[in-house]
């Protein structure tokens, strides 16, 4: 071999170390290949927001694997399944509330479970949640925790991990946790033995250059974006770096297709079915 030809050897493999480096290969673990995540467990007479326990009942017989849980804490710090506690929420329910001025009203955990939404919806506290998991086996839970700082996530953990290990620890595998900000990441994970994460980013002011340093330096590979945020070069960077990319929260089956034709993987949605993209 003469020198011209090692010289050529060299650079083809400097070039293959490179570019596997760059194009990961994307491993995913199953819960990203079911596409939609049923909203707020999802709708239930077309009404959304409700996280209740028909409307999870229903987004499993319609064959939805995956679902986001809204968590919230009540007045007397229980864990429920609930978007909110703005008063209007209340008002749109039809429960009641005691309005002090300040737009919020957050119940006890009696209250929140003996008021029926629409008044015929059962609420469910994360314990029912739980229970739930243990009867249908085959569904994973994304968290929708709200909390920013952490005086009031890490709190909030510290119960969501003692509830589940109090039900069954094996349950941990099946929730993916989201997280809002780098500092909330890096305080779960040195705290808590979740396996799966998504870095959402609404609440963040991050560049795609910073995005893609995080994930990759922690080794992450699931993002949801909103919509303002979707580019089609900014999903194919993500997706050679071995990174899977989600949006929230469509509704439109139009929209749900176009972004899978430029290759998002995954909707959170309210409304769109598994057999509406084929995968019922």
């Amino acid at each position: 071999m003469n020198k011209k030809e090692k010289i050529i050897i060299f650079i083809l493999i400097i070039g293959v170390i490179y570019f596997s480096q760059y194009m990961n290969v994307r491993e995913p673990i199953p819960w990203i290949e079911h596409k939609l995540i049923a909203h707020a467990l999802g709708d239930i007479d077309d009404k959304i927001y409700t996280n209740s326990l028909e409307a999870l009942i229903e987004s499993i017989e319609e064959g939805y694997k995956l679902v986001e849980a809204d968590i919230l804490l009540t007045n007397d710090h229980q864990l429920v399944l609930r978007h909110d506690w703005q008063i209007e929420r209340f008002i749109k329910f039809n429960q009641p509330f005691i309005d002090d001025g300040s737009g919020i009203y957050i119940p006890s955990l009696d209250e929140f479970a003996n008021n029926k939404i629409y008044d015929k919806y059962t609420p469910m506290t994360f314990n029912d949640l739980l229970k739930f998991m243990q009867e249908y086996k085959d569904f994973y839970v994304v968290t929708d925790t709200k909390y920013l700082k952490p005086e009031e996530y890490l709190p909030q953990f510290d119960l969501i991990i003692k509830e589940i290990n109090s039900v069954d620890p094996k349950l941990l595998n099946r929730f993916i946790i989201q997280f809002y900000n780098l500092d909330m990441y890096y305080n779960l994970k040195e705290t808590y033995p979740f396996k799966d994460y998504i870095f959402t980013i609404y609440a963040v002011n991050i560049t795609n250059e910073e995005i893609i340093d995080f994930l990759n330096q922690n080794q992450l590979k699931y993002l949801t974006m909103y919509e303002g945020r979707i580019t089609p070069e900014f999903i194919d960077e993500l997706a050679g770096y071995g990174i899977f990319t989600l949006t929230h929260t469509i509704n439109d089956i139009n929209k749900v297709y176009e972004y899978l034709g430029i290759g998002l993987d995954g909707f959170y949605t309210d409304t769109v079915l598994m057999e509406d993209i084929g995968l019922k």
